[in-house]
């Protein structure tokens, strides 16, 4: 079951073939990580899309609350017990193709299959960029095929994630996460303005790190300084924290140690019950 426009559907939504999001990709969204058949941190995410939207020049004026109350109405009616809801907001008119007004929002849920293991991450240098000074750079849009193809090399070469520098050759994210690591007990992890996306999960991270009187530094970082670390992990809202136990980068460099980033992993657990 998914949810498109304020009505519940047993199938795929009726989106017009030529609307902008179909055309263009010109949509944003944002991914739910659901623990316990509880939707994490919901009221950030909407956050997050409101930001988007606007960034994007799509208009939506369906209430937050309504939103919310149908992120739980698919999370219900699809048995979600541990997984993932995604809102999407796609554009109908680009001004060429389709002069529609307004945009079209759904909502899908799944569950992660028995199946899924989320042990430590192998990791690899991607081939690919992203530029910092991209129009859609910090927005979560639809048109996510540069990260879904990071995603794919890495995998291709049995990468679990892949790590993405920017156009000056700072480290930036992950392909599906954002990246953070531990250096001298202090926690480091990409600026904005390095290009990254500014995840939910990134920033909760941050929030609960000053909390536990940890230290942290947002900055801009070279490959070098990553090499330099001594803990490695990834973040994304809808699985928590991910360590890093081995990263390819012309050399292979394993990661054992653990305290930082068990504490915070420890946080997460607790925050979402």
């Amino acid at each position: 079951m998914l949810w498109f426009n304020g009505e519940l559907l047993p199938d795929d939504a009726p989106i017009a073939a030529t609307s902008a999001g179909t055309l263009v990709g010109w949509g944003v969204f944002t991914t739910i990580g659901v623990w316990n058949t509880k939707p994490f941190a919901l009221d950030l995410h909407l956050q997050r899309l409101h930001h988007d939207a606007a960034k994007a020049q799509i208009e939506y004026s369906i209430a937050d609350e309504t939103l919310a109350q149908a992120v739980q109405q698919v999370i219900d009616s699809n048995d979600i017990v541990r997984g993932l809801a995604r809102i999407t907001i796609t554009k109908r008119g680009d001004e060429r193709w389709n002069n529609s007004g307004g945009s079209d929002v759904s909502i899908v849920a799944q569950n992660f299959s028995s199946s899924t293991r989320l042990n430590d991450l192998r990791v690899a240098l991607s081939p690919f960029r992203l530029h910092s000074q991209r129009a859609t750079s910090g927005i979560k849009t639809t048109s996510y095929l540069d990260y879904q193809m990071a995603w794919m090399e890495a995998q291709s070469r049995g990468f679990d994630e892949g790590i993405l520098l920017n156009e000056r050759d700072e480290i930036c994210e992950g392909a599906r996460s954002n990246i953070f690591w531990v250096r001298d007990q202090t926690l480091c992890t990409p600026h904005l303005s390095s290009g990254c996306l500014p995840g939910i999960a990134r920033a909760l991270l941050l929030k609960w790190a000053h909390e536990e009187n940890i230290e942290t530094r947002e900055d801009r970082f070279s490959l070098t300084d990553l090499l330099a670390a001594d803990e490695l992990f990834f973040s994304s809202a809808a699985v928590g924290l991910r360590p890093v136990r081995e990263l390819s980068c012309e050399t292979m460099q394993m990661f054992s140690q653990r305290e930082v980033s068990w504490r915070l992993q420890t946080r997460w657990q607790q925050e979402v019950g």
